[in-house]
């Protein structure tokens, strides 16, 4: 169940939305013209709206602004007035925030290489977007070093812990080294950092080898820190490098132009992204000028949970598609998978065309075995199969998957 967001084009007809079985579905006209609504959706299938004119549904715990605040009734927030960056995310009894170092998505410029001269944002305005009741923004825009303008969104939806974070950059054209950081202290005391690096789950030191880089990290959907009570995924659709705890990326050049890279992860919780740079002189661009959109949802949750981790960063890069609807029912779901540690990592079409192939991944750290269900009218023969598409044996009942393990196999059609 998710906010979805239909363009003014599709959603002309007026502001009520109802499902597919008639009931009304909470819906708020944005100030861009589009509409948000609150759906349900099944898990690869698809669900059907339809919009007329009358007075929105309401949602049951309603989002809201207050001055630079925003909650929902499950998560609060609060604006640092000076640098626009979030001072405050409270949440279930805790503070999420670590002061120390700033808010959350702090602006840290660099001029030169040096990273101690770093500089933040400034002169905040900040100014209610959408005032709720089931989308709630706040619209900060900032002076900012290094760029033409700084624009960041903070949003909340009705009945979700989730934190939205846009950070619109209109990135000066600059030619001297230069690097844009935007940073994330948490304060989860104890925590342990992990990481998803494309079908592996990393926490810095303990899954590396001896010389393998410290100084900064590839992350692919998600980011996390958490300790045993309480923890905070980040997913990252726009930010593949990350740094922890400082500016550390190009922390390896001393001035007297030797390099010396780091050999241990800097203990802590503070996430980095190491968003843009010019120091990089082979196959890049002398200067990064114009806009650029980084988003970052945050999402506070209890003990780490690496599936749920990785269906919250799969999906906040594959948002659900908006289309017209067609004649005829909406598709109904393929299949779904009978094990909650399970996660399709990858569906397609087989290249001779006679079957789907899917990606079973195991993220977690114990081994599981999953089955498929299908609905009575879509079941299909599933044989084993590999990266190279081959039909093997037929698979069984159920697949054993080990941990942080994956499986392929070809669903014939």
């Amino acid at each position: 169940t998710e906010v979805v967001v239909l363009p003014d084009s599709l959603s002309r007809g007026g502001d009520r939305v109802t499902g597919e079985d008639g009931r009304a579905l909470p819906s708020q006209r944005l100030r861009d013209g589009s509409l948000a609504v609150q759906v349900s959706l099944r898990p690869l299938g698809a669900t059907r709206v339809a919009i007329g004119p009358g007075d929105p549904a309401l949602p049951s715990e309603p989002a809201g602004t207050s001055g630079g605040a925003l909650r929902n009734g499950l998560v609060s927030l609060r604006l640092d007035a000076g640098t626009g960056a979030l001072a405050s995310v409270w949440w279930q009894g805790h503070e999420l925030v670590d002061g120390i170092h700033g808010g959350l998505n702090r602006y840290r410029y660099v001029p030169g290489r040096d990273t101690t001269l770093s500089q933040d944002a400034s002169d905040a305005r900040i100014e209610v977007l959408d005032p709720g009741p089931l989308v709630a923004t706040l619209r900060v825009t900032s002076r900012a070093p290094g760029a033409e303008s700084l624009v960041r969104d903070y949003t909340l939806h009705a009945g979700s812990d989730a934190v939205l974070v846009v950070t619109h950059l209109d990135k000066t054209g600059i030619r001297d080294p230069e690097s844009v950081h935007l940073a994330f202290p948490l304060a989860v005391p104890g925590g342990t950092v992990r990481m998803e690096q494309g079908l592996a789950v990393i926490r810095p030191d303990v899954d590396q080898a001896d010389g393998a880089n410290r100084n900064l990290y590839p992350v692919q959907h998600w980011i996390d820190a958490s300790n045993d009570t309480f923890g905070v995924t980040l997913a990252t659709p726009d930010l593949g490098l990350w740094q922890l705890n400082g500016l550390t990326a190009e922390a390896f050049m001393r001035p007297d132009g030797r390099q010396e890279w780091m050999d241990r992860s800097l203990p802590g919780t503070e996430l980095v992204a190491y968003a843009m740079n010019n120091y990089w002189h082979t196959n890049f661009k002398a200067d990064q000028p114009g806009p650029v959109t980084f988003r970052v949802t945050l999402w506070p949750h209890g003990p780490f949970d690496a599936s749920e981790a990785t269906r919250f960063g799969l999906g906040a890069a594959e948002p659900p598609i908006v289309l017209p609807a067609s004649p005829g029912p909406p598709r109904s779901t393929r299949f779904t998978l009978d094990h909650p540690g399970a996660v399709i990592g990858g569906l397609a079409p087989s290249a001779d065309g006679r079957a789907d192939l899917v990606q079973i991944w195991n993220p977690g750290d114990h081994p599981i075995r999953v089955g498929f269900d299908f609905a009575p009218d879509r079941a299909r023969e599933v044989r084993m199969s590999s990266p190279a598409e081959e039909p093997g044996p037929l698979a069984p009942a159920r697949i054993d998957i080990p941990a942080l393990g994956s499986v392929t196999v070809r669903i014939e059609r």
